[in-house]
């Protein structure tokens, strides 16, 4: 099985005990999400990080980009932290990645007690990659370099890896309250994703004429709901008959959500806000349609 570093951002700045739960949580979200995607996979719980491991690199990179919470991931080469092994696997690495002419870098970490630093350990990290590229005219450039080489030494082990892929940030999902979100088209969407990736969960609610009032028109909540479903695959669309803000807040309250997610921008509003019984949010106030349509493209991908 092969290595992946995953990282995470807000979780490091809760206090212990509710970090030691949100990671928890952002295990077993990431654990769901390779179930639905009929994909196994271990997973394993370090301070400040979680490693991941999974038969195929680019199928769990593509299901982790999904995970809310993780900032970036890494598939890595995973070996002894004894500075010797560690510079000879980044040197095999960098056969192939370098080629003629180019110049790189290497950036080195560390947790735990070694016998080098850092700086130390790059330093011996760089002299074997030279060595390993004799004759490719390669040079060490800290600033702008071709390549970037990572090695990240943490307790008795090595990760040696040369990308950092992003992923959607923000809290892990279900750690927040729960919300009712109107799915009334791609306003909707975003709006619903917006507030999962403050980690709320979504109850999506849709209405039950939605795409039947004119002939041929599409069930925009359906649509909505397929926008969502790569990143929430057990999400489920409830259809109500009243769709009011009173309607909502009666739906809320019988679920015991704590808020109503609208997806108008500021333009939307037009001076009427709606008021409940509960908050009524509207995470794209602050967006044009133009960058609403963004967000949407970037869901999509």
């Amino acid at each position: 099985m092969g290595t992946i570093l995953v990282r995470y951002g807000e979780l490091a700045l809760k206090s212990r005990p509710v970090r030691l739960r949100f990671e928890r949580t952002l295990i077993r979200n990431i654990e769901d999400l390779f179930v639905h995607a009929g994909e196994e996979c271990l997973v394993e719980r370090q301070w400040g990080r979680i490693l991941l491991f999974a038969k195929d690199d680019k199928r769990a990179g593509a299901i982790l980009s999904r995970a809310f919470g993780v900032t970036s991931f890494s598939p890595a080469e995973e070996c002894g932290s004894g500075r010797d092994e560690v510079a000879k696997v980044a040197a095999e690495r960098s056969r192939d990645l370098l080629r003629k002419g180019q110049s790189f870098a290497v950036r080195a970490r560390r947790t735990g007690s070694h016998g080098y630093t850092s700086q130390e350990l790059a330093a011996r990290v760089g002299t074997e990659v030279l060595q390993a590229n004799e004759g490719k005219g390669i040079k060490v450039n800290l600033s702008e370099p071709d390549v970037e080489l990572f090695v990240e030494v943490r307790q008795k082990k090595a990760y040696v890896f040369v990308e950092k892929l992003p992923g959607p940030g923000g809290l892990p999902l279900g750690t927040q309250g729960r919300v009712v979100a109107l799915l009334d088209g791609q306003n909707g969407a975003v709006a619903a994703w917006m507030m999962m990736k403050r980690g709320c969960r979504v109850i999506a609610v849709g209405d039950p004429g939605a795409g039947c009032r004119v002939p041929g028109a599409g069930d925009d909540a359906q649509r909505a709901l397929e926008m969502l479903l790569p990143w929430v695959p057990e999400l489920k669309l409830h259809r109500i008959v009243d769709i009011s803000i009173g309607g909502l807040a009666r739906f809320a309250r019988r679920r015991r959500a704590e808020a109503i997610v609208l997806g108008r921008t500021y333009d939307g509003l037009d001076r009427d806000i709606p008021k409940a019984a509960i908050p009524v949010l509207f995470p794209l106030c602050g967006l044009s349609q133009e960058e609403v349509g963004a967000m949407a493209r970037k869901m999509g991908r």
